[in-house]
C-alpha cells in the first residue's frame, strides 16, 4: 500500500509540475532601451528601444492594422514633463504587410528586428525616465499573450 501511495504521489507531482516546465519558455523578444542626448544643453534626448526577435516570431506594429483585434505595439513614459517633439515613432525599417484570412485587412509586423526612435525634450532637472513598452509576439500558430517591458533609464 505504501508503494502504491508513493508512486501515485510522484505520478501526481508529475503531471503538476508540466504547465510550470511549460511556462518557464523564454520570451522570444529581448529589448534593449537607450536615450542620448542631443544638445549640449541636455534638454532634448533621442530615445531609441530595439527589440530583437528570435526567428520565426514577430510583433505587431506600432499600428497592426487589421480589424482593430490587434494588439499594437506602443511605447509609454511615466515621467512628468516629457514633451515630444513628433507625433509618431520613426522605424529603422518598414513593417512587414501581409492579409490574414481571418482578419479583415491588410495587418503589418516586424520580425528578426526593429528600432523605434523618438526625440522628446524634458526640465534640466530631471535625472531619470521611466517607462513601458506594451507588445504581442506571434508565430504562425498563435499568439502569446501581450508583455510589459518595463525600463527606467539614468539621462546623460
Amino acid at each position: 500500500m505504501y508503494c502504491m501511495k508513493l508512486f501515485l504521489s510522484i505520478c501526481l507531482f508529475w503531471v503538476l509540475s508540466i504547465p510550470s516546465f511549460a511556462g518557464d519558455k523564454e520570451n522570444p523578444v529581448s529589448w534593449k532601451v537607450t536615450v542620448q542626448a542631443t544638445n549640449k544643453e541636455h534638454t532634448e534626448y533621442q530615445l531609441t528601444a530595439k527589440a530583437t526577435i528570435e526567428k520565426g516570431f514577430h510583433i505587431w506594429a506600432l499600428d497592426a492594422g487589421g480589424d482593430g483585434s490587434l494588439i499594437n505595439t506602443a511605447i509609454e513614459l511615466q515621467t512628468p514633463s516629457v514633451s515630444w517633439k513628433s507625433d509618431t515613432w520613426a522605424s529603422d525599417k518598414e513593417a512587414h504587410k501581409e492579409t490574414l484570412e481571418f482578419i479583415e485587412g491588410p495587418v503589418f509586423s516586424f520580425e528578426k528586428s526593429v528600432s523605434l526612435t523618438r526625440v522628446f525634450s524634458i526640465a534640466q532637472k530631471t535625472k531619470k525616465i521611466k517607462g513601458t513598452i506594451t507588445y504581442q509576439t506571434c508565430n504562425e500558430s498563435m499568439c502569446l499573450p501581450p508583455e510589459d517591458f518595463v525600463f527606467e533609464l539614468d539621462l546623460p
